[in-house]
């Protein structure tokens, strides 16, 4: 059954505001976005947490696709299994993009289904995302209203929205096959995250030119771990409470998805929802302003839950 990416709901005394800041953004809208999840048949231990994984996948999704430009159907095929510690996410294909110098350079396909709206699977899913049954059930914590993202996360558990935010990271782009860490594997193929990889005679830095220009350097690659950012020392310590980091997922923390990350998805070609103009940011600040007000009148907490996507390591 397919769904629409649920949308954040809201406190029924603020949602008059609320509203008119949704109109808003209205003005650069895109398209449709919607997902399905899928088990395979005989999925082991699948009932028992089927419900809140789909509902924290989508959650996931919403994460990301509320920055992108276009939509896109997305099958989500979920498994279980003992060969993970934890969990694993890939889109399950990638299409062919350009010749590039000496090598061809291909993108994954739920990339290439936002670019270009072609499904390059046709009926079959787009994602896999593999969790470890035990992890499930031992260390993810399943919001019970991913959606909002207000509740506290305890602090002996791993926030399942963003553990799936992250694997999905992975199967937009931040997936490829120079795995080694200088980069030296380089062959006749590569990815669009591949493509942007730069070794300094030390350490591996994504270099696209979106990304570089809003940190200010070529991005730190995390040491031995491809495919994500940031280190525990050394270059790229400032980058431990980015979503795509590959140190570590601190528990009683959720994460968001960061503008370095969207910046780094911009440089493997996936194109970004246009930015609201400054007048139209203007009129949101007054907006959400007034739903702050409003929300100080009727909200148990005195204010508006915010979402902490920091972490220390």
């Amino acid at each position: 059954m397919n769904r629409r990416l649920p949308r954040p709901r809201h406190l029924p005394c603020v949602r008059p505001v609320l509203l008119s800041c949704a109109a808003l953004l209205c003005t650069q809208a895109h398209a449709d976005w919607r997902y399905s999840i899928h088990w395979p048949t005989g999925a082991p231990a699948s009932t028992a947490y089927a419900q809140s994984i789909d509902t924290a996948v989508g959650s996931a999704l919403g994460l990301w696709a509320r920055h992108l430009s276009g939509g896109a159907d997305v099958e989500v095929q979920l498994e279980f299994t003992d060969s993970v510690r934890g969990a694993t996410g890939a889109s399950f294909t990638s299409k062919f993009v350009r010749h590039e110098g000496s090598y061809t350079l291909y993108e994954q396909g739920l990339a290439y289904e936002i670019r270009t709206g072609i499904d390059p699977n046709g009926t079959e899913s787009d994602v896999r995302i593999r969790v470890n049954a035990d992890y499930c059930a031992n260390e993810l914590w399943f919001d019970p209203e991913p959606t909002l993202r207000r509740a506290a996360v305890p602090e002996n558990r791993t926030d399942a929205v963003s553990l799936f935010a992250h694997e999905i990271g992975h199967a937009l782009g931040f997936s490829g096959w120079w795995g080694v860490p200088d980069g030296s594997s380089r062959r006749d193929y590569a990815s669009t995250w591949d493509q942007n990889l730069r070794y300094d005679g030390s350490a591996l830095y994504f270099a696209g030119p979106a990304a570089t220009a809003l940190y200010g350097a070529a991005v730190p690659i995390t040491l031995g771990n491809n495919w994500h950012v940031g280190n525990a020392t050394g270059p790229g310590s400032d980058l431990l409470s980015d979503l795509m980091n590959g140190v570590t997922l601190q528990r009683g923390l959720r994460y968001g998805v960061s503008p370095l990350d969207l910046a780094m998805l911009e440089d493997m070609g996936i194109a970004l929802a246009p930015v609201p103009e400054p007048g139209t940011w203007a009129l949101m600040l007054m907006g959400l302003a007034a739903v702050t007000t409003a929300s100080r009148k009727c909200s148990p907490a005195g204010r508006l839950a915010r979402s902490s996507s920091s972490i220390s390591s």
